[in-house]
Parts: C-alpha cells; sequence; structure tokens
C-alpha cells in the first residue's frame, strides 16, 4: 500500500518551495486604493509575511525523510540539516533581492523573521510529530 502521507509531503514541500520563490523574486505592486496596515500589534507587516512564509518549511521539509524508521540520533541530524538549509534557503532569497532584483531589497531584518519563522515550525513540527507518529503509526510507516 502507497503512503499517502509520504507522497502528499513530497508533492507539497516542492510546491511549497515554489510558492516562497514567487512570493520573494516577484514584484507584488498592491494598488493605492489598498489600505494594508503597516504595523500590527507593533510589528511590521512585511516581517509577519517573513515569519508566516517561512513556518511551514520544517513541518514539511522533515517528514519528506520518513523519520519513522530511523534512530533518534539520526532524526536529530536530519531536523538540523533542514533547519540549516532553510536558513541558507533564506539567505539566498535575501541576496537575490537585494544584488540581482531591481525592484526588491534585501534585508536582514526579513532574515532575521525567516529564521525566526523556521525556529517556531521546527518547535511545533517536535511537539506535534510524536504524538501524532504514534496515533497513526500503521499510516506513517508504510512505504
Amino acid at each position: 500500500m502507497r503512503n499517502v502521507f509520504l507522497i502528499s509531503i513530497r508533492i507539497l514541500f516542492p510546491i511549497y518551495l515554489l510558492s516562497v520563490c514567487l512570493l520573494c523574486f516577484a514584484n507584488l505592486a498592491f494598488p493605492q486604493e489598498m489600505d494594508i496596515p503597516k504595523f500590527i500589534l507593533g510589528i511590521p507587516v512585511d516581517k509577519i509575511v517573513h515569519f508566516t512564509m517561512f513556518l511551514p518549511y520544517p513541518i514539511l521539509a522533515i517528514p519528506f525523510f520518513n523519520l519513522s524508521k530511523m534512530k533518534d540520533t539520526l532524526k536529530f541530524r536530519i531536523c538540523t540539516t533542514v533547519f540549516f538549509a532553510g536558513i541558507v534557503f533564506a539567505a539566498i532569497t535575501e541576496l537575490i533581492q537585494k544584488y540581482l532584483l531591481i525592484d526588491r531589497n534585501g534585508d536582514i531584518w526579513d532574515f532575521a523573521a525567516d529564521i525566526f519563522g523556521m525556529s517556531a515550525g521546527l518547535l511545533l513540527f517536535l511537539i506535534i510529530y510524536p504524538p501524532l507518529s504514534r496515533k497513526f503509526r500503521y499510516v506513517i510507516t508504510q512505504s
């Protein structure tokens, strides 16, 4: 029996990466009539967008490797590798915006929001995954 969970993750993760690239590199000009707030609860909206864009990264990337059949040390290595690969991905998106795109600006604080979003996503994954893997052990462990 095919593992629907792993297949869906393996489809969703590349779509997610393409979506992040599109949002980072596209020129998203909004009409002047739209009243978009600059701050929400004192936090710049642009940082909230960056946080939200990178929050799902570890949640989608780590299950890509089917952790259920691995030892704990290997699971830890995969989690840290995925996290640092996400940092590299975030850095590359900001560097491309800064040096290669005319209408976009790379920002160190956007990069910090990206890392904070990935950290929150990793923490969320580490909290949610163990109980889910026990509950759906049959679904997750099938290849």
